[in-house]
């Protein structure tokens, strides 16, 4: 009987402590979900977004940048295009931008097998910004920006090579 009571209040110690180190360890306290439109639409901006991941294990890239230049790639097929965007698609991405700055994405362990993973590496206004994110960890704010850019990458790769 004693033995039990001391086992069960060692487990209950242990808990106890476990729980109280995952919550005082400043590296593992997640980071603030990000404020909608917390900056400004950028005058200047470059993005290197990569989709990966998902059932068909994807691998692909889109690079654009606001003086219009888009270059999309698909190493699985090895196919590339590029294009200049319109002044109303580079308004439409500055907008995104903003609505999604400034990329605090919170801290989470949901994993998914077949989901997405998408990568930016964002420079706005000279400020450098990188974000690894998935479908599941897809903060809302970040989703419009994410769809933009997903979907001016699968128009291209679709698109007849010239």
């Amino acid at each position: 009987m004693k033995i039990s009571k001391r086992i069960a209040g060692l487990l209950l110690l242990i808990v106890i402590l476990s729980a109280w180190a995952c919550n005082t360890s400043p590296a593992e306290k997640p980071t603030p979900a990000a404020t909608p439109g917390a900056c400004r639409p950028p005058a200047t901006w470059q993005i290197e977004f990569q989709r990966s991941g998902g059932f068909a294990g994807l691998m692909q890239s889109l690079t654009l940048s606001s003086d219009g230049k888009m270059t999309a790639s698909d190493l699985r097929t090895n196919q590339s295009s590029s294009r200049t965007l319109k002044a109303q698609e580079l308004e439409s991405i500055a907008t995104a931008l903003a609505q999604s700055c400034p990329f605090e994405i919170p801290r989470s362990e949901s994993r998914c097998a077949d989901c997405f993973l998408y990568t930016l590496k964002i420079t706005m206004d000279g400020t450098p910004y990188q974000v690894e994110i998935s479908d599941v960890t897809l903060p809302q704010n970040m989703a419009p920006l994410i769809e933009l850019l997903a979907g001016q990458m699968q128009e291209m790769l679709a698109a007849p090579a010239k």
